[in-house]
């Protein structure tokens, strides 16, 4: 099974960062937990608070796919959409070739 990285690029509405993060923090605690889960942190730009970066390490592409699945994963999908707080969000995939 090949590793899976992902980098999520996440902006909340301007003065939303706040209850943006609040959930993203959930987020990354209840994923940590995870079996199969590598590597989940959330990072926030210093200049534009409304910018944040996960990156996340799962064991295989299953594992990844089984997150998303998660009570937890699903309830912030909802939760952020229900409170329109995303902006933008773009996530990519990787796996390491070297």
């Amino acid at each position: 099974m090949a590793e899976v990285y992902l980098l999520a690029e996440i902006e909340a509405k301007p003065g939303l960062a706040d209850s943006l993060l609040s959930l993203l923090e959930n987020l990354v605690k209840e994923s940590r937990k995870e079996d199969g889960c590598i590597t989940y942190e959330l990072l926030q730009d210093k200049e534009k608070s409304e910018l944040f970066i996960m990156r996340e390490q799962w064991g295989s592409d299953a594992i990844l796919e089984r997150h998303q699945q998660t009570a937890h994963f699903q309830d912030f999908v909802l939760k952020a959409q229900e409170l329109n707080l995303l902006d933008r969000l773009d996530v990519k995939s990787f796996s390491i070739k070297a």
